[in-house]
């Protein structure tokens, strides 16, 4: 399961969404009905099988695991809907999410919700340090993401993600310095250390007023 080998185990994120997009033009800041379509419900218009609606490999039923699922757009949502009324025999459906008021009602009441408890710091620092933060780093972002170690890891990946956007930028400047026709304008660069920075200096200040 741990390898994403498991037949009847079915992760899916809005990342799958550039798989599906043969485009290449999805950013992936949303759930799209097309991913839902062709990773759970499939689409009887286009004669596409319903993934959850076919017989477990190993026989002890079908997992289908939906992280951020408040990310579902509303014609996803829908569409997952029926799922939700008449779930497949041996199939779970478990959506992941850290604001589940951001769901449809209809998709809240017929679900079972499990609260999970926030983990302590101490469990979400070390693989944040795993991928490059300092110890001091890790700290902040560990007590920001106020227990949830997915929000703390989506953190790290997005600021991984402007890190390269900025180091591109840079080298782009770099190659048009002395270029007098180049009318660009600079570059406005949004430095993760320098808001991590900030957040540490105003966490001091929070701690301060409340001692």
């Amino acid at each position: 399961i741990s390898s994403g080998m498991h037949p009847d185990v079915h992760v899916i994120t809005r990342e799958l969404v550039r798989y599906i997009d043969s485009g290449g033009k999805s950013k992936a800041n949303s759930l799209s009905i097309k991913v839902l379509r062709n990773e759970i419900t499939g689409d009887p218009e286009a004669g596409r099988e319903a993934p959850i609606s076919k017989r477990s490999l190993r026989g002890r039923g079908k997992f289908f695991i939906i992280d951020e699922a408040d990310l579902m757009e509303t014609p996803a949502q829908s569409a997952l809907l029926r799922t939700l009324e008449e779930p497949p025999p041996d199939s779970f459906l478990v959506m992941i999410s850290t604001s589940p008021h951001e769901l449809m009602q209809t998709i809240r009441s017929r679900s079972q919700i499990v609260w999970f408890s926030a983990l302590d710091d101490r469990v979400i620092i070390p693989p944040l340090v795993e991928r490059g933060l300092s110890a001091d780093d890790a700290a902040l972002v560990a007590r920001l993401a106020h227990g949830s170690l997915g929000q703390a890891l989506r953190w790290v990946e997005e600021m991984r993600v402007i890190d390269e956007k900025n180091a591109a930028a840079q080298k782009r400047k770099a190659a048009s310095a002395g270029d007098d026709d180049d009318d660009t304008p600079p570059v406005n660069k949004f430095s993760p250390g320098g808001v991590l920075a900030w957040a540490r200096q105003m966490g001091d200040v929070l701690d301060r007023m409340v001692r």
